[in-house]
């Protein structure tokens, strides 16, 4: 197996550093247990701040039918100064060191499950309450062969599977004070995992959405219905970091209520279709489960467009503020809407009249916004078709710009700020709302 070691001599400083103390050669030693280590790589180091990346073979014999792949297998490394690169009457006082060292590698499960059982006695045994439980009647042991100690009631309740396997007679010569031991196909984490959710014990930390999905396919193969559920809202955890692919694992598992919430997320993203690094769910997720994410978040911006441009509101919402009474920008009293109420501005190059209808009364009001919330309306209207959020009609790099159009006129820049915020935090409000019924 191949792996690649980082060193990082000094930790914060891009620049050039240079120190009696740097070190200069170093070898690294590798081995199953830290009293018998084989060395692995002698190296120079630079003596400057960058990172230098070394490619360590780790092939240390031929090829044989006991080895099924050749490599040196490792549990602990260590990393020994050899030189530094200042004098030895420089260096006294100073400790040579490596800040940092990272490992990057390709790992298989074939090769974890051959370690596994090479060398059980390095696996990382179960905790408490599997490993030392007296009572137990049934002991389920993991592919790498580590044993949890379990007991049938318990496991009957969870798995209608187990429920009618345990079921079953036992060999009548065997000893019934001994638990009897199923090998299962599964791996230590996997069944530490699910384990957990049958007992009251620590509950599970799913580290990785691979976990999750181990933790899915073992507890649907054993109809472990009481759990399935937990497991499924463990995605929830991911959603911020990998919305796309919680949101395919969610549809392949069938798991509506997650893959509503990342879909929810998806929409955010205008390219949530054709990421530049897929998720490995895209090998088998059927292309109806990126047209239907497509399909809500047209109906997400169409809710939130509709709430945004909805001027009727202006006049007939849950506020104080009121449309003036009569046409153009008349009247009002001081509760109106600047951009609706001044006079100052000019007519020409504002936006287009709203109408806003009357009830029953024959003649509607007619009024004219101001040119810099006009612009400041269509500026905001083309961000909200690619992200609906309300919190987009809040944001500086569109309300400033207004803000500082309305400044050049003296009837509006008294007022421009107050009223622009109070609409916008209100308008925030309304599109969530109006969103948030999307289904």
């Amino acid at each position: 197996m191949t792996q690649w070691c980082n060193l990082y001599p000094n930790p914060t400083s891009p620049r050039l550093v240079e120190h009696p103390c740097n070190v200069k050669r170093v070898k690294i030693l590798a081995g199953i247990n830290e009293h018998c280590m084989t060395e692995i790589l002698q190296v120079d180091l630079t003596n400057d701040s960058r990172a230098e990346t070394f490619r360590i073979n780790s092939r240390a014999r031929k090829h044989t039918s006991q080895t099924p792949w050749p490599s040196l297998e490792a549990r602990y490394l260590k990393i020994v100064p050899i030189s530094v690169h200042g004098s030895s009457v420089a260096v006294m006082g100073y400790f040579p060191s490596i800040w940092r060292v990272s490992l990057t590698g390709i790992v298989h499960d074939w090769k974890a499950y051959y370690l596994e059982r090479r060398y059980p006695e390095h696996c990382e045994p179960p905790y408490s309450p599997f490993d030392l439980s007296s009572d137990a009647d049934i002991i389920f042991q993991s592919r790498g062969g580590v044993d949890f100690r379990l007991h049938r009631d318990v496991l009957a309740k969870v798995s209608s599977v187990w429920q009618d396997m345990l079921s079953f007679p036992q060999d009548p010569e065997s000893d019934p004070a001994i638990p009897q031991v199923v090998t299962l196909t599964e791996d230590t984490k996997t069944l530490d995992n699910i384990f957990r959710l049958c007992y009251p014990a620590t509950l599970p930390h799913f580290t990785s959405i691979d976990n999750v999905c181990a933790a899915l396919d073992a507890a649907n193969k054993y109809m472990m219905d009481p759990i399935i559920a937990q497991i499924e809202n463990s995605l929830l955890q991911f959603l911020d970091s990998e919305p796309l692919r919680v949101y395919s694992v969610a549809y392949i598992y069938q798991c509506g209520n997650v893959a509503r919430a990342a879909a929810r997320r998806l929409v955010a993203d205008p390219s949530f279709a054709d990421p530049p690094y897929p998720p490995p769910e895209f090998d088998y997720l059927p292309a109806i489960a990126l047209s239907a994410v497509g399909a809500y978040r047209r109906k997400y911006i169409k809710a939130a467009l509709n709430a945004f441009g909805d001027h009727e509101w202006m006049h007939s919402g849950n506020h104080a503020r009121r449309f003036p009474e009569f046409g153009t920008r008349m009247a009002g009293g001081p509760g109106t809407w600047v951009w609706l109420q001044c006079t100052s501005c000019p007519v020409e190059g504002g936006g287009p009249p709203m109408t806003i209808k009357r009830g029953t009364r024959s003649i509607d009001n007619v009024v004219y916004p101001t040119k810099w919330w006009q612009k400041y309306f269509d500026a905001a209207e083309r961000e909200l078709s690619l992200w609906p959020f309300g919190s987009v009609v809040t944001e500086p790099r569109l309300t400033w710009p207004a803000i500082k159009g309305a400044g050049k006129c003296r009837t509006c820049g008294a007022r421009a700020v107050r009223d622009l915020m109070e609409y916008t935090d209100m308008m925030a409000e309304r599109i969530g709302e109006a969103t948030h019924k999307v289904s």
